[in-house]
């Protein structure tokens, strides 16, 4: 290999390591955004008939 492929070559590394570790970045945002989501709706109660009319005098 000549010295300017090899040079073309490591600069190609270069940027495949910068790709991946951006999608890495990206999908750990979007994994913890699905995880909090999943935390808000396991915290968050169902609504029922009750929440959704009107209050009946007692």
């Amino acid at each position: 290999m000549c010295r300017a492929t090899i040079a073309e070559r490591d600069a190609r590394i270069a940027e495949l390591k910068t790709d991946l570790a951006q999608a890495h970045e990206r999908h750990a945002q979007k994994s913890a955004g699905g995880r909090l989501l999943g935390v808000l709706a396991a915290q968050t109660p169902p609504a029922g008939p009750a929440s959704s009319s009107p209050a009946q005098p007692a």
